[in-house]
């Protein structure tokens, strides 16, 4: 009886095996048919999951960028937009919401795997993530995927070093980690190092793993679900994307849109959009004049943990074998002017993105000669105009097509 009940238990299992197999298969065939079309829509899972980001990575007509707000804001220029036919071979696969720092970006691409090796990225940076204490629990909270935080935890592609030094900073947010006994007391090793955490650590490894694995799986089923619903509604989803290559004039398409721009900016000295001047900037710019100093900025800037959390950005890049690009909106100069920091102390934030990008050999486009250019943002927290735009666009289309060091105006 005992032979027979063990014979049947591992049918069964052998059985579930199978059938888990085998919808993981359909699933990843499914994403890999709708992820043209899903990569120009902004929604929750495409931020906290990993199944349509891993998706986007294994198509060379992708080019992913993770960013914060500015991409999760609509605009006749943004990348989405101005490569949706895909004129120039590709378009772009944006992952990113308000309150996304490097730090949150960091756990995302570790949870790529070994499918980000060899593979390009951009990276959107906002300065005003590196002009206070860093990421504020709020924000991280809401930007918190479990998934993504277990993959950096029980990761077999970072050293011990870099998860280390990455668990000291998620510790800083015990909120997340309350409803995680088994990542948190990963993270406590981790972050601990000593000989006994990391022996702990280690033989927590395996379970981590194997709860990694479930949570992998359930993003895959709420992939499908979220495709299911798209192609069963009134306006199907296309999985046939249409394609129209053509050429882009550059110079032409930037008149059109600073032109345009300026139309759109024409109530308010800082070239800050009409709407949002009247909503919310107006009152606030009353108050603020001469508030600040370059002591009190410089002293703020650099003692910004975001400093940190870039660096463990791109050591994770480095490990993982990703091929980056950061792009770094500029200062809204004409409007830090007005607060009372002056262009030599701004500089101070670009020559330290700076040094710290070029110690990684990350190609980096800061935009700093655009530091003055009030049309190149629509507001002080750093979301992109459309003239902003079409120096990105420029930037990414030369990243895409390896003509980085022939990108002239959007340098």
């Amino acid at each position: 009886m005992r032979v027979h009940n063990l014979v049947a238990a591992a049918l069964a299992l052998s059985i579930f095996i199978v059938c888990l197999i085998a919808a993981d298969l359909y699933a990843r065939g499914l994403e890999d048919r709708y992820i043209h079309a899903l990569a120009p829509q902004m929604f929750p899972l495409k931020n906290q999951g990993s199944a349509l980001q891993r998706a986007a990575f294994s198509q060379s007509d992708l080019l992913p960028i993770y960013g914060s707000s500015e991409l999760d804001i609509a605009d006749p220029y943004h990348g989405s937009q101005l490569f949706k036919s895909y004129p120039t071979g590709f378009t772009i696969f944006p992952v990113g919401k308000a309150g996304t720092t490097d730090l949150m970006i960091l756990q995302d691409l570790v949870a790529i795997g070994p499918s980000l090796r060899g593979k390009k990225v951009a990276i959107s940076l906002s300065p005003p993530w590196f002009f206070g204490g860093g990421i504020g629990a709020p924000a991280y909270a809401g930007n918190f995927s479990r998934l993504h935080a277990n993959e950096l935890a029980f990761s077999t592609e970072l050293s011990f070093d870099v998860k280390h030094d990455a668990a000291k900073r998620m510790l800083q947010f015990p909120k997340t980690l309350e409803n995680d006994p088994l990542l948190k007391l990963a993270l406590e090793q981790l972050a601990n190092g000593s000989p006994a955490s990391r022996a702990l650590y280690y033989a927590l490894l395996p379970l981590g793993k194997l709860q990694t694995l479930v949570l992998d799986l359930q993003d895959h089923w709420e992939t499908l679900n979220l495709i299911w619903q798209k192609t069963g509604g009134k306006q199907p989803l296309n999985p046939n994307v249409p394609r129209d290559s053509a050429a882009i004039n550059w110079s032409s398409l930037l008149r059109v849109a600073r032109r345009q721009q300026i139309q759109h900016a024409s109530n308010n000295p800082f070239g800050f959009d009409d709407q949002s001047w009247q909503r919310t900037f107006r009152r606030m710019a009353l108050r603020q004049k001469n508030s600040r100093n370059d002591i009190q900025f410089e002293k703020s800037m650099n003692q910004s943990a975001e400093w940190t959390d870039l660096t463990l950005l791109l050591r994770g890049l480095k490990e993982m074998g990703a091929k980056p690009l950061i792009l770094s909106m500029p200062i809204q100069g004409t409007y830090y002017n007005y607060l009372g920091v002056s262009a030599r102390a701004r500089q101070t934030y670009y020559q330290k993105l700076e040094k710290i990008c070029g110690s990684y050999d990350v190609p980096l486009l800061d935009f700093a000669n655009h530091d003055t250019d009030k049309y190149f943002l629509i507001d002080p927290g750093a979301h992109v105009s459309r003239e902003g735009w079409i120096f990105y666009d420029q930037a990414l289309n030369s990243f895409y097509h390896n003509t980085l060091g022939k990108v002239g105006s959007a340098g």
